[in-house]
């Protein structure tokens, strides 16, 4: 949506209600085939996730384009296996749910006679959100392992087009 002359909003909410019909492993106890959907989680997936952003355009006089953007991403909790029964770790390395926050800020159309440039300052996970990118459980072997997704990282970036 365009609030006002160069400032828009944009926003999304998604919710699965997911379900197997059926997931059939083998009982290693009593070697049957057994189907254990009601109990199964799709695994790396949350059932709700949602994003919003707010960006600002503005020309900058004789020197170029302005831009600022704000963005916020969420996902619900994940597990990273599908069965408790066969990862026994499972429920201490799922993660709840995790929102982040990106920005940034560019001044593009800059005219440097034969070429244009655009430099940008831009950050990921500006608030240095702790929360897990992947998990995986050695159930067997007494131990699981997860790995945390990026920390707060920024940069420039300098283009020219000719």
């Amino acid at each position: 949506a365009q609030l006002a002359k160069g400032l828009t909003v944009n926003a999304a909410f998604g919710y699965v209600d997911r379900k197997y019909k059926s997931f059939v492993i083998r009982d290693a106890a009593t070697n049957e085939l057994v189907d254990v959907a009601k109990e199964a989680r799709f695994s790396y997936s949350a059932s709700t996730t949602a994003n919003a952003g707010v960006q600002y355009d503005t020309e900058v006089a004789n020197v170029g384009k302005l831009t600022a953007r704000l963005d916020w991403t969420y996902r619900g909790k994940i597990s990273f296996h599908p069965l408790d029964r066969l990862n026994p770790f499972n429920r201490q390395i799922a993660d709840g749910g995790a929102g982040r926050f990106d920005a940034r800020v560019a001044l593009s159309n800059i005219d440097l006679g034969p070429t244009r440039a655009t430099v940008a300052l831009w950050g990921k996970n500006i608030t240095n959100k702790d929360y897990l990118y992947a998990g995986i459980d050695f159930g067997s072997l007494g131990f699981a392992g997860v790995a945390y997704a990026e920390p707060r990282t920024y940069g420039v970036d300098v283009k020219f087009d000719f």
